[in-house]
């Protein structure tokens, strides 16, 4: 008899006791669900060195894959390495003592089936317990043979019956391919990476109409509303679902939150609120002023981190760019930049007074209504010279006595601790 055969048929005789299971250490599948696994038990150097030998021998024209002196090892099987290893897990043996435990991995929405091909699909040989993994070379494999060697082999030179095959490529590699704009009468294509063997259904939101493609990987969609509105496409296929939001029309940036009366010498943060978001939006800021020089900012998508360095007015703008226009998209917010106080040192009469800025603190919910701290500091002596509290609200007016010419600095605390100084010449 050929000695492929009787190889075959001791391999069959090997599987039906391939190893010694000396610890159940359960594995999960992509999705969440258990599958029963083992840590079993290595055999000799001897062993492992007879049974590479027989394989090379048997199938001359497949390939061992070797990771140290042997390949041949109880510690997985077929199953171990195609559906747990080769996704980063540990040595394990899968199936030990029934046929049908890798069977999880097909049927929990963890892979799809697809067709034949290149990597990255999963194989099971449904005709014979046996699993393997594609090869950038179309109709080679990658697989592990019971407690036999890991082999590169063609998909029909191995010990397994390889008349009905099935393939399979992992849910989460399954994406939608397709721009995240649409503008009215205008259409776009939309498509899935790889063609899967289970029905394809494709459905649009309202505003939206699928022109051509159903039931196939791809499809043209159309915008049928003038309004902007946000819109989604979804595709199904077996037990995956696959949906992407799209822009009809444009995004409107409905407003811009954050302070609009900040202090000077400040940095601010504000963030835009369009009516709708999805992926990949292409954000517009700009900084508008007449306040020379302008300020420094940096953004992040829906984010504008702005410096204020300089008193007066600015208005902050935000919209999204689309090709539909952006003329009813643009968020505004005003921003005043200037000091909490209004302070005068009176060099006739020595009057220090401060009073709070109504123009800039009109209804700014920082301003401590508590008791704030003075002081007034010689800039020549480095002294303080006078100092005191008073209420926010009431201002501050009182004789400095003794004060002689020369430079000050006044070094006003709110309630809450915030701190403004304002320089004077006496």
């Amino acid at each position: 008899m050929d000695k492929r055969y009787l190889y075959i048929i001791f391999l069959v005789l090997i599987n039906l006791n391939v190893a010694f299971a000396d610890k159940r250490s359960d594995v999960k599948t992509p999705a969440g669900s258990s599958v029963e696994a083992w840590i079993c038990d290595e055999m000799s150097a001897s062993q492992r060195a007879i049974f590479d030998n027989d394989a090379i021998s048997s199938y001359p024209n497949a390939f061992i894959i070797k990771n140290g002196s042997y390949s041949s090892t109880n510690t997985y099987n077929c199953h171990g390495y195609a559906w747990h290893i080769t996704e980063g897990g540990d040595t394990r043996w899968i199936g030990y003592e029934r046929m049908t435990d890798e069977d999880i991995y097909m049927t929990d929405g963890s892979y799809e089936e697809v067709y034949s091909g290149t990597s990255p699909r999963k194989v099971s040989y449904a005709s014979s317990d046996h699993s393997a993994v594609t090869t950038d070379q179309d109709g080679w494999f990658i697989s592990k043979w019971a407690n036999r060697p890991l082999m590169r082999h063609r998909y029909d030179d191995c010990p397994f019956n390889s008349t009905s095959l099935r393939y399979y490529i992992k849910s989460s590699l399954f994406k939608m391919e397709g721009n995240t704009s649409i503008c009215n009468g205008g259409t776009n294509g939309y498509s899935i990476n790889y063609q899967p063997k289970n029905p394809i259904t494709w459905s649009v939101s309202s505003g939206l109409q699928i022109v051509s493609g159903q039931g196939t990987t791809s499809v043209i969609v159309k915008a049928t509303t003038s309004s902007k509105t946000q819109g989604s496409i979804t595709v199904k296929f077996g037990k995956k679902t696959i949906s992407k939001s799209i822009s009809i029309n444009g995004v409107d940036v409905a407003s811009i939150t954050g302070p609009t009366q900040v202090k000077l010498n400040t940095t601010q943060t504000y963030t835009a609120n369009p009516n709708y978001w999805f992926d990949n939006m292409d954000w517009r800021w700009e900084v508008a002023t007449s306040v020379y020089p302008k300020p420094m900012y940096s953004t992040i998508n829906s984010q504008l981190t702005v410096s204020f360095t300089q008193e007066g007015s600015y208005t902050l703008r935000c919209w999204v760019q689309s090709p539909c226009g952006v003329s009813t998209g643009t968020g505004y917010l005003y921003v005043m930049v200037g000091r909490y106080y209004s302070v005068q040192l009176d060099p006739q009469i020595n009057l220090l007074s401060i009073s709070k800025n109504d123009d800039f603190i009109s209804g700014y919910n920082l301003l401590p209504k508590a008791l704030c701290t003075y002081e007034l500091i010689s800039v020549e002596r480095g002294v303080i010279v006078s100092s005191g509290t008073f209420n926010a609200d009431n201002g501050l007016s009182t004789y400095v006595n003794n004060l002689s010419k020369g430079a000050y600095v006044l070094k006003i605390t709110s309630g809450d601790g915030k701190i403004e100084t304002h320089k004077l010449n006496y």
